[in-house]
């Protein structure tokens, strides 16, 4: 990543489309109001910028409070989005990608409070040299993703106490994982919120996440609980 310098950081009060660079221009830093929702094939390249929330994620009295929003960027259902060059910080969540997938994201540094990305449901997605760092999971690849690559990352387990398990759901995870792959055991949904539109990823018994290669990473998990999980309902995975 290039080195930051200060600039005035642009305000965005709806949900953004298009690329970074058809935004703000280069290098700039962005303030989200709402969740990012790109298309699909859409770039964003930051070119070293940061992407941030309007209201940061605190702790008080011993208890997560989520960032507004809580996720930055959220890929619902959409195929080949390019994220690279970008600093996301002071989120609950950094990406979430739910369906869809062939997702490029590299060169970041990514910096959450519960998940700096999470692939549900999402496929053949690569997540290479990047800086992630959270609470609950660096990298999170579950309910029947299949054929995902986390390549040369470095993985930073951050104490904190107990953060959401997904977007807009006040559930607790209730584990921490520098990375965990698998898929619910139990029948059932995933409930997420995001800018006030409720998405059901289903969960059935025959889900799996399958073939996630996890190479050549860094983990950094002093203080945590578990490194990498290959946990239920995983299969054909390797590190």
């Amino acid at each position: 990543l290039k080195t930051r310098q200060n600039r005035a950081p642009v305000a965005l009060t709806a949900v953004v489309q298009g690329s970074i660079g058809n935004i703000a221009g280069a290098q700039s830093d962005i303030v989200l109001a709402n969740t990012w929702v790109p298309g699909s094939h859409e770039v964003i390249n930051c070119k070293g910028g940061t992407i941030r929330p309007a209201v940061p994620a605190s702790v008080a009295d011993d208890v997560a409070v989520p960032s507004v929003p809580d996720t930055l960027i959220y890929l619902e259902d959409v195929t080949g989005v390019k994220i690279r060059n970008c600093v996301l910080e002071g989120s609950t969540f950094g990406i979430f990608a739910v369906g869809g997938g062939h997702h490029r994201i590299r060169d970041n540094s990514i910096d959450a409070a519960s998940t700096a990305v999470a692939f549900l449901a999402s496929h053949y997605n690569s997540l290479t040299n990047n800086s992630l760092s959270a609470t609950v999971s660096s990298v999170s690849v579950t309910n029947g993703s299949t054929g995902n690559l986390v390549l040369g990352n470095e993985l930073v387990f951050k104490p904190g106490p107990d953060q959401r398990f997904a977007p807009g759901v006040p559930i607790l995870a209730g584990y921490q994982y520098q990375l965990i792959t698998g898929s619910n055991p139990i029948g059932g949904v995933v409930n997420i919120i995001v800018n006030g539109e409720l998405k059901q990823v289903p969960a059935t018994v025959d889900n799996f996440a399958e073939n996630t290669r996890v190479l050549q990473n860094t983990v950094h998990n002093d203080g945590g609980t578990n490194g990498i999980g290959f946990a239920v309902r995983s299969r054909g995975s390797k590190a």
